[in-house]
């Protein structure tokens, strides 16, 4: 899952190049990022385990995803 989410920051990257999301940190190293589901106003936070497949995570199409990127 994380590699297809830097494919995504890629292809934003290069339709948006005036904002661009930086993956790279202070020492050039890739950024670590949270992936959670939005949660609805009566459901806990539930988070994403970005080492296990969508199917696995119980992603569907219709589903919100946060992503958060990690302070290093």
């Amino acid at each position: 899952m994380v590699s297809f989410f830097y494919f995504f920051v890629d292809d934003y990257n290069a339709l948006h190049p005036e904002r661009k999301i930086e993956v790279l940190g202070e020492n050039n190293e890739l950024a670590g990022w949270i992936f959670y589901f939005k949660p609805h106003w009566w459901s806990a936070l539930r988070h994403i385990d970005a080492n296990k497949t969508i199917e696995w995570n119980g992603i569907r199409e219709e589903n919100n995803i946060i992503v958060q990127r990690l302070k290093v």
